[in-house]
């Protein structure tokens, strides 16, 4: 279960990407857009994502591999007055289809053979972590080491999906 905060995408919508690309379902709060442009919502609020915004989210979604529900919450047509909370609804919803039907075929097969793979030496109990970008989306993944039942990593760890960014970060 993973949840991420407005505050941590603001101005770096593109940063709910990684989060998304594995994702089962999304649930995503109509009241967590703006009130100037979600109207509609139960909890309208100044602040918030853009329409915009939120439609990129919803296109991550459609990319995402195993996704397999969408959930848009909190929407009420009777506070809808003009019809644009709805409009945004199918705005999200053509978004989600958008990139359902451009989903790539990326994810990393065991060889990683279509990845680049990227070192970045630390300082702490874990010496080395391995980035890998793929050569053909750009899409990133962090090596993360993992243990069988108290036995010492061995082979290729774990494969979790970030960003371009948490590997310059590191």
């Amino acid at each position: 279960q993973q949840a991420i905060r407005y505050g941590e995408l603001h101005q770096q919508i593109e940063e709910a990407e990684p989060y998304i690309r594995t994702a089962d379902m999304l649930s995503f709060d109509f009241s967590s857009i703006r009130a100037a442009e979600a109207p509609g919502a139960i909890q309208p609020s100044p602040g918030g994502f853009s329409a915009m915004e939120a439609c990129r989210i919803a296109r991550y979604a459609g990319l995402a591999y195993h996704l397999s529900s969408i959930s848009i919450t909190s929407y009420v047509p009777q506070f809808d007055y003009r019809n644009q909370g709805a409009l945004l609804s199918a705005m999200l919803a053509w978004y989600f289809m958008e990139g359902f039907y451009n989903r790539y075929d990326d994810y990393p097969d065991e060889e990683r053979t279509q990845l680049r793979r990227y070192a970045v030496k630390l300082h702490a109990t874990v010496e080395t972590i391995h980035f890998f970008e793929h050569l053909r989306t750009g899409r990133w993944w962090m090596e993360v080491p993992y243990q069988i039942s108290g036995k010492s990593p061995s082979g290729p760890g774990l494969l979790v999906p970030c960003s371009k960014k948490d590997y310059e970060f590191a």
